[in-house]
């Protein structure tokens, strides 16, 4: 397994739209991202950057829907779950979790305990944490 290691600290919402765009460019193709963070830490607020960058006029979290679909530039494809609320992988089968992950789009996965068995393939594990005023931002490119 070969891992690639990233990280970035943002300390303002201008900064982490930077490290939003350096992600970007570095996953310029559809890639899933699994995505760890405590509670208001920023997760939803990197997803809506790169949604914006992307040509998303307004993104929101899909705490209650459970997965937002956006349709970007260039026919750009953007996935965003939040699992918070989901207790067994029985529930992930209902909402058809595992043909969202053939679609050819930037999966954005928050919570994503549930998920993990399900990503046997190529990924990036992105986590925030909070550091005083600043969000320390670190994604690991996984290849299986």
């Amino acid at each position: 397994m070969t891992e690639v290691v990233v990280k970035y600290k943002a300390c303002s919402l201008d900064e982490m739209e930077k490290v939003v765009s350096t992600f970007a460019t570095v996953f310029p193709e559809p890639v899933v991202v699994l995505m760890d963070a405590a509670m208001g830490c920023g997760k939803t607020t990197f997803v809506n950057a790169f949604a914006k960058m992307k040509g998303v006029d307004e993104s929101s979290s899909p705490t209650f829907a459970l997965v937002n679909e956006y349709k970007g530039n260039e026919g750009c494809e953007i996935l965003h779950f939040d699992l918070y609320r989901l207790n067994d992988q029985r529930e992930l089968i209902d909402i058809g979790f595992d043909e969202y992950l053939y679609r050819s789009a930037y999966i954005f996965i928050e919570w994503p305990e549930l998920a993990r068995p399900w990503i046997n393939f190529p990924h990036v594990e992105l986590t925030i944490e909070m550091n005083d005023q600043c969000r320390e931002i670190q994604w690991k490119y996984v290849q299986a």
